[in-house]
């Protein structure tokens, strides 16, 4: 389906919005749905707001917090608040400088801290199969070192058949 704004695009987003009475349906695409609603709509929404409210909860300012908001970048200069009202850091030394905040606050919002960006649905899999592989090969190593042989040929043959499902999705991807 193609993008109700553009008419180019494919359409990802699907919008339903009531106003006097009558619903508008509308399917965006993802930078027409960026634009989407007009600024001047009641409906309208900044992530960036939404993201500041997760994490200021008044209710409970740490000690912190406090601390934090005193502190400055030493590479750009940037104080904790300057990001708190704009959302953006700096430069990458903010990074460093705010870390004590931006762990606690990453968790909450993505639950891990860790980035594993998208991967094509195709190599998911493969992926998900490689990493077992190297657990299986890190729990190998330890076998071998502990001279525990039948675990250790157990893990190699689960290793093998890994190795083998793995080279089958990648032949059938291409």
């Amino acid at each position: 389906m193609l993008c109700d704004q553009c008419k180019n695009r494919k359409a990802h987003v699907h919008v339903v919005q009531e106003s006097n009475g009558t619903t508008i349906e509308k399917y965006l695409c993802e930078i027409c749905a960026v634009e989407f609603p007009p600024e001047d709509s009641p409906f309208s929404f900044s992530v960036h707001e939404f993201l500041k409210g997760i994490y200021n909860d008044h209710t409970q300012v740490s000690q912190q917090d406090r601390d934090m908001s005193s502190k400055i970048c030493s590479g750009c200069g940037q104080t904790y608040r300057d990001y708190q009202r704009s959302g953006l850091f700096g430069c990458p030394e903010c990074y460093r400088t705010f870390r004590l905040v931006m762990i606690p606050l990453t968790k909450r919002i993505q639950g891990s801290v860790q980035h594993v960006g998208k991967i094509p649905l195709k190599l998911e899999r493969v992926h998900r199969f490689e990493g077992k592989k190297q657990q299986l090969q890190s729990a190998l190593k330890d076998a071998v070192q502990k001279e525990a042989y039948e675990k250790a040929a157990e893990l190699r043959d689960q290793i093998g058949l890994l190795s083998r499902k793995i080279e089958q999705l990648k032949e059938g991807e291409q």
